[in-house]
């Protein structure tokens, strides 16, 4: 149950997000963060336009060491 928890993970933009010909997420841009609670689950709830998008993580517990 550990596994998770304190864990951060950043939301990322895959591709330009645009509106009206705009630009309004450049590719890889952070749109929002998430953090698992003690069942795995997110605690945020990300309201996203339409669009591919990809997750990295960005603080660990110390529970899971990664190099990289």
């Amino acid at each position: 149950k550990d596994a998770y928890k304190d864990v951060v993970f950043g939301v990322y933009s895959k591709n330009d997000i645009t509106l009206n010909d705009k630009v309004i997420i450049p590719a890889d841009g952070l749109v929002g963060t998430l953090t698992i609670d003690e069942d795995g689950k997110n605690i945020e709830q990300l309201d996203l336009p339409t669009g591919e998008y990809y997750v990295k993580e960005l603080e660990t517990n110390g529970v899971n060491a990664f190099c990289g």
